[in-house]
C-alpha cells in the first residue's frame, strides 16, 4: 500500500503543466551543451556562483514555464542575452522542465501556451 501511494504521488508530481514534447527537450539538451552548460553544469546543478536550474529552489523561484522561458529568453546566455531563436529558447524551456522532473506529452510548447500553463 506505501509503494503504491508513493508511486502516485510520483506520477502526480511528474505530470506537466507545461506542454512539451521528448524532441523538444531533446532539441532543448543540444542548445543548453552548447550554450548553457558551461555556466550551470552538465547536470543543471550550478557552479561556480552560477545558480541550479534544478532542485526545490529553483521550481519555487521560477514555477512556470512562463516565467523560465521569459527570463532565459532576456537574461540568457549571460555572454550575448537574446541571441538565440525563440524556438531554441522553447527547447530549453521543455528541457528545464524535463530535468525538473516534468513529464513530456504529445503537445510541443509554444508562446500561446506559455500565459496559460503552470508547474506544480
Amino acid at each position: 500500500m506505501v509503494a503504491l501511494l508513493a508511486s502516485a504521488t510520483l506520477v502526480a508530481r511528474a505530470q506537466t503543466h507545461a506542454p512539451f514534447t521528448q524532441a523538444q527537450a531533446d532539441n532543448g539538451a543540444r542548445v543548453y551543451m552548447q550554450h548553457c552548460m558551461y555556466c550551470h553544469g552538465q547536470l543543471l546543478g550550478g557552479r561556480d556562483g552560477v545558480p541550479p536550474l534544478i532542485g526545490p529552489a529553483f521550481r519555487k523561484e521560477f514555477s512556470s514555464a512562463k516565467t523560465i522561458f521569459d527570463f532565459v529568453k532576456v537574461a540568457m546566455p549571460a555572454s550575448n542575452p537574446g541571441v538565440l531563436t525563440e524556438q531554441q529558447y522553447l527547447n530549453v524551456t521543455a528541457y528545464i522542465l524535463s530535468k525538473n522532473g516534468e513529464l513530456p506529452g504529445n503537445k510541443p510548447l509554444t508562446l500561446s501556451v506559455l500565459g496559460e500553463t503552470k508547474r506544480r
